[in-house]
């Protein structure tokens, strides 16, 4: 979102202000979610990969 796009469509400064603003509270949030969910799949990745290195390791004394 531009401010350049929204003052071509009428918006006075103010309003335009207020919704950068709002705009960047909902980017913000995005990102928190984002972070969020990248941690819980680091963390997914990591208990699945245990069996499979144990697999491995058993495999080695066979």
């Amino acid at each position: 979102m531009k401010t350049e796009d929204l003052k071509a469509q009428g918006f006075t400064d103010e309003q335009i202000k207020y919704i950068m603003a709002e705009n960047g509270k909902d980017i913000e949030a995005e990102k928190q979610k984002l972070t969020a969910q990248k941690a819980e799949l680091d963390g997914i990745k990591k208990s699945l990969m245990k069996p499979i290195s144990k697999s491995n390791h058993l495999r080695a004394w066979i």
